[in-house]
């Protein structure tokens, strides 16, 4: 029977914890707009960073809510913002 080893981290930077903050909105990113396994996969991801954090007191569950919602809001805002190939549509469509 294997011995499980646990690393106790009791102290991170400043520039880890960004690093962090940073991995955890890109995942939670991903996670929004997936499907299927890939967002389980990125969910999980996000639980485990969360965790460590909220261990660490590095964070609070409004900071996470906070990032989560900014993450919603700019996807929201990729979404309304026409893209590339609807502006070369509406010159095409207004030569008909």
């Amino acid at each position: 029977m294997k011995k499980v080893v646990c690393m106790k981290i009791e102290k991170i930077s400043e520039e880890q914890k960004e690093k962090l903050l940073m991995e955890y909105k890109y995942n939670f990113g991903i996670s929004l707009t997936a499907k299927g396994e890939i967002k389980s996969y990125y969910r999980g991801i996000c639980a485990g960073i969360e965790i460590a954090l909220r261990k660490l007191g590095l964070v609070t569950d409004e900071e996470i809510a906070r990032i989560q919602e900014e993450e919603k809001e700019e996807q929201e805002d990729e979404r309304a913002e026409p893209g590339e190939y609807s502006e070369v549509w509406i010159q095409r469509c207004g030569d008909c």
